[in-house]
C-alpha cells in the first residue's frame, strides 16, 4: 500500500505472524531533502493488530505525524533564520 502526504511517499507493509496471530506493520517514508533522497523506516507495535486494515491505518497515521513533526521543525528553524518556507 502506498500513500502520498505533504510531498512525502509513504510505503506500507503489513505481515501476518501465524504464531502470534497478529499483524505487524512498518512504513518507509520517502522524500527529497535538497538534492538528497531520504528513506525513513518506522515500525508499529508488535502483536497488537488483529486485522491488516487496522495495522495499515495505524502506521499511516504515525507516518503522517512523523511528516508533520519534520515539517514543523523545518518551519521553526526557518522562522528563526528570518525566512519562511511553504510546507
Amino acid at each position: 500500500m502506498a500513500a502520498r502526504y505533504r510531498n512525502h511517499l509513504i510505503l506500507v507493509k503489513a505481515d501476518f505472524d501465524s504464531e502470534s496471530r497478529f499483524w505487524n506493520v512498518r512504513a518507509h517514508i520517502q522524500f527529497n531533502q535538497h538534492i538528497t533522497f531520504r528513506d525513513v523506516l518506522i515500525t508499529g507495535p508488535k502483536d497488537t493488530f488483529k486485522t491488516q486494515k487496522r495495522a495499515e491505518t495505524h502506521i499511516i497515521q504515525e507516518a503522517k505525524k512523523w511528516v508533520d513533526n519534520r515539517l514543523r521543525e523545518i518551519a521553526n528553524k526557518t522562522k528563526i533564520a528570518g525566512t519562511s518556507v511553504e510546507t
